[in-house]
C-alpha cells in the first residue's frame, strides 16, 4: 500500500505477533521523510506501524457489517446502501 492511497478513517489489515491479523481503522498518519508512520485502532486496541506493514482490505458486505455498518435496501433486490450506526 502506498502512503498517498491512505486516508484517516480507512480500514486496513495489520498483523502483529500478539493479536494476529485484524482489521484496524487508521486514525493518524505522519510523514517522517522516507518513513510514513501510521497509528491504528481496532477492537479496543491501538497499534503503530509503517505504511509497508499494512494491507488494504476488500470492502465486502461481510466486512462492512463486521465494522458496524447497516445495510438498507433502496430498490428491491437491486440497490443497497450502507451507513454507520
Amino acid at each position: 500500500m502506498k502512503a498517498n492511497e491512505l486516508r484517516i478513517g480507512n480500514y486496513v489489515k495489520f498483523y502483529d505477533p500478539i493479536n494476529g491479523t485484524n482489521i484496524y481503522m487508521v486514525y493518524y498518519i505522519a510523514d517522517y521523510g522516507n518513513i510514513n508512520s501510521v497509528s491504528l485502532e481496532g477492537k479496543g486496541q491501538l497499534a503503530s506501524c509503517t505504511v509497508k506493514d499494512i494491507e488494504p482490505i476488500e470492502l465486502t458486505e461481510e466486512v462492512l457489517v463486521k465494522m458496524g455498518f447497516v445495510k438498507i435496501e433502496l430498490v428491491k433486490d437491486e440497490q443497497y446502501e450502507y451507513y454507520k450506526k
